[in-house]
């Protein structure tokens, strides 16, 4: 299981997948509440809707630069707070950052 898999079972309290028994094989198939969430995880957040918390969304996050040339996206990894304090000159939107796996990157 991912860690955002695991972070789905934490916060909603249910599976992110169901567990098909075929003819054939064993299928996975994730639930449609969970790949709802994973997309929600995984959109660009603009800084005019929203802006991150530390305590909601960690403690750094990636920021996406005000487009210089018309198609470019250019975005940093960033601190949260600094971010916080400097997003009006250099950023449009902001992305969280899932949380590291326990132990570290595998």
């Amino acid at each position: 299981m991912t860690e955002l898999m695991k972070r789905y079972e934490a916060e909603t309290g249910r599976k992110p997948k169901d567990l098909f028994m075929g003819s054939e094989e064993s299928l996975i198939h994730f639930t449609r509440e969970y790949v709802e969430w994973l997309e929600d995880q995984l959109t660009w957040r603009p800084v005019s809707d929203e802006l991150p918390s530390v305590e909601k969304d960690g403690d750094a996050i990636i920021g996406r630069h005000k487009d210089v040339d018309e198609g470019l996206v250019q975005f940093d990894c960033i601190s949260t707070v600094w971010f916080i304090d400097n997003y009006e000159g250099w950023y449009t939107h902001w992305l969280p950052i899932p949380p590291a796996p326990e132990g570290g990157i595998v």
